[in-house]
């Protein structure tokens, strides 16, 4: 599969780390990720709560320039962006036209989006992930934290169970960790608002 990497504002500032590790982990299981050329902000931040037309524009100029490869995001505002900006671009024809003016191409919706998790379950496995573990983390309890924009709303995103999703947790195992059920990996923490 052809993928682009989407890394967005905060990959790109504050959450460096997060982006060297993703990259890491892409080349670690030969993953081709291009960054996506010409990225703006997908309005994560604050369009979406401020001008509806912006939080649909922004994402679908991204979703454009992938020019049909899959986009791949590690950070949840960002996949929620994409994912709800798609839904409604290829749901309402007006929402379409009105887009299309803004960013000046009919971008019609369907560009497919991962999250890097989705990506790393679905489409690498969990297998070879294992084998390219060079240090087990075995001994180590991890309670895995989704937020609420993963799996939310189910309907959008598709990721995994809204309620309990376990794509996270099944990754964890794989790298020789042991998952710790917890009442709060899909508690809201604030951040989308």
């Amino acid at each position: 599969m052809n993928y682009v990497f989407f890394p967005g504002c905060s990959l790109d500032g504050t959450a460096k780390d997060f982006y060297l590790s993703t990259l890491a982990v892409a080349s670690k299981l030969d993953l081709d990720l291009p960054e996506l050329k010409d990225w703006i902000c997908c309005g994560s931040t604050a369009a979406h709560s401020s001008d509806p037309l912006l939080a649909d524009a922004l994402p679908a100029q991204n979703l454009s320039n992938a020019k049909g490869k899959t986009v791949a995001v590690a950070c949840a505002a960002c996949y929620s962006r994409l994912k709800t900006a798609n839904s409604r671009i290829s749901g309402d024809p007006a929402i379409r036209a009105k887009v299309a003016q803004v960013i000046g191409n009919n971008y019609d919706g369907h560009t497919p989006v991962m999250h890097f998790l989705e990506l790393l379950s679905r489409d690498v496995g969990r297998s070879r992930i294992a084998k390219a573990v060079c240090r087990p983390l075995s001994g180590l309890r991890v309670a895995c934290y989704y937020g609420c924009l993963l799996s939310r709303p189910p309907e959008i995103t598709g990721f995994d169970d809204a309620e309990n999703p376990t794509l996270m947790d099944q990754l964890i195992e794989a790298i020789g960790a042991t998952p710790v059920d917890w009442p709060h990996k899909t508690e809201c923490c604030g951040a989308s608002f």
